[in-house]
């Protein structure tokens, strides 16, 4: 991993030299399924997973019982919620195995604190789930255990849930940002090109070469810089709203010729200022 300086007299341009298989990596947080000795026969499973960043997700089924239903749910929060029948075959394999990609934005920053404890909890019931459901959704403080419907169960009943996180090797530690090689926000994958970080309390121009692939071209808040940075491509401003979620803006690019990018601080900056800016290319 290469670190940016905190203070830059110029401007530092890192182009990392990688390749995309030793980027792709997922693994399994934690699991739970009825096919397990320790819970067979169970209605109700949940496990709780730290999850260092927004790249997670999740494996349920429920099978063996077409009349009854399965309720889903991650908190805190009322985070998600999810509800179907227990119809069909349960995989030959649960949990499945960890998929070979980089899931969702590869963000982070840089503070443990930002681990958060999530709750998957999937359980089964013959009665209907609508009245729960509209309960979760609007999260009353008092919560929802009054109107939970009751729990069921058949003699081919098999269900479980699995949660996975996404967490491709960090490349660049830059700004306060922990950088990694691979997002697949779009699709096809993006590898990281370069991370540019402007001298410390200037404004940051770099001329972007022409490429025959795709770009993610992204604005990176440093500390100091303020509220929504100002992007521009070729002078033209781009949107403020980030194709990452809580950075700052972004834009893709076609693939054809050289581009000048701009980044600019935003409001109530301070003397000693820091912009930088990520460039993500498409994967063949």
């Amino acid at each position: 991993m290469t670190v940016v300086p905190d203070l830059r007299d110029e401007q530092v341009v890192l182009t990392p030299d990688i390749d995309p298989s030793d980027l792709a990596t997922e693994k399994l947080l934690r699991s739970a399924s009825t096919t397990e000795d320790k819970y067979a026969g169970a209605t109700d499973l949940s496990v709780n997973v730290p999850v260092v960043n927004e790249d997670f997700r999740w494996e349920v089924y429920c099978a063996g019982a077409p009349d009854l239903h399965y309720i889903f749910t991650i908190d805190p929060d009322a985070s998600y919620f999810e509800t179907g029948r227990c119809g069909g075959t349960a995989p030959a394999k649960f949990p499945p195995a960890p998929r070979d990609e980089a899931f969702g934005v590869q963000y982070s920053d840089n503070r443990k604190e930002d681990l958060e404890n999530l709750e998957a909890r999937i359980f089964v019931t013959d009665r209907s789930p609508r009245e729960y459901k509209q309960c979760y959704t609007y999260s009353p403080p008092g919560g929802c255990a009054d109107v939970e419907p009751q729990q069921a169960s058949r003699e081919d009943l098999s269900f479980g849930v699995a949660m996975y996180e996404s967490d491709p090797p960090v490349l660049v530690r830059m700004l306060g940002f922990d950088i990694s090689g691979l997002t697949t926000l779009y699709k096809p994958d993006y590898m990281l090109d370069r991370a540019v970080a402007a001298p410390t309390g200037s404004t940051l121009t770099y001329e972007l070469a022409a490429s025959s692939k795709e770009r993610l071209v992204q604005a990176v808040p440093g500390p100091g810089a303020g509220d929504e940075l100002e992007l521009r491509v070729d002078g033209q401003r781009m949107d403020v709203d980030p194709l990452f979620p809580g950075r700052g803006p972004g834009v893709v690019l076609e693939p054809g010729g050289a581009h000048e990018i701009t980044v600019a601080p935003g409001a109530d900056v301070s003397e000693d200022f820091n912009l930088g800016l990520v460039v993500f290319e498409a994967v063949d």
